[in-house]
């Protein structure tokens, strides 16, 4: 079913996601198995891993290891909040090489574990999807998850060889990152796909395969 998600409207996708996701609430057992690599997803606010199972059945199926944070549930928590949670996770973990795969907000904790001494050199690669990379004006509501997406991220954190390990992928017009130039990063591979919506962009065709491309 993942694979039409994209041609529903992007509200009928999130619904649907959210009533599948009571019931799915560890991922699938397979996504343990792989020899490729370790790869790490990072859900956007208010999402579950779940809502990007169509990736991690695609680079399992590839040989990749598939893993999730289980403390960012629903990613309902402040920014700061969420970024001290998951980091404690990775250096726990004692994961190397990890190729991390961020959608909105997920997308901005991956840019703050590549900007942190500590994990850093536990990163492989970063793929930013629908990232509020510039910040959104919808961060700016008195929402918690939101809190900490209205500022800008600024490349300047960032080295060039962390800069090199970052492919960002967007949307041609995306309704939640108000403005959508701020969807882009300067000094990375930035990628438009001919797509529409903040979340069905996860499960348009051209999206995974231009992962798996990087990889």
């Amino acid at each position: 079913m993942a694979g039409f998600f994209w041609l529903l409207p992007e509200r009928v996708t999130i619904l649907i996601k959210y009533f599948l996701s009571l019931f799915n609430r560890k991922p699938p057992q397979k996504w343990s198995r792989g020899n490729r690599g370790n790869v790490l997803l990072f859900q956007g606010v208010h999402s579950s891993w779940y809502f990007l199972k169509s990736w991690g059945d695609a680079l399992n199926r590839e040989g990749f290891r598939i893993f999730t944070v289980p403390g960012l549930g629903y990613n309902a928590k402040p920014l700061s909040q969420t970024v001290d949670m998951v980091k404690k996770f990775i250096i726990q973990s004692g994961l190397k090489d990890l190729i991390i795969l961020g959608h909105s907000k997920g997308g901005r904790i991956a840019l703050e574990m590549l900007r942190d001494a500590e994990v850093n050199p536990h990163i492989k690669k970063v793929f930013l999807v629908s990232v509020p990379v510039s910040g959104s004006l919808l961060g700016y509501l008195p929402i918690e998850g939101l809190k900490g997406l209205g500022s800008p991220f600024s490349p300047k954190h960032l080295k060039p060889d962390d800069l090199s390990r970052i492919i960002n992928i967007y949307s041609q017009t995306d309704n939640y990152v108000i403005p959508n130039n701020n969807l882009t990063l300067k000094g990375v591979i930035n990628i438009r796909l001919p797509v529409s919506g903040h979340t069905r962009i996860i499960d348009f065709p051209l999206t995974v395969k231009t992962i798996l491309g990087y990889l």
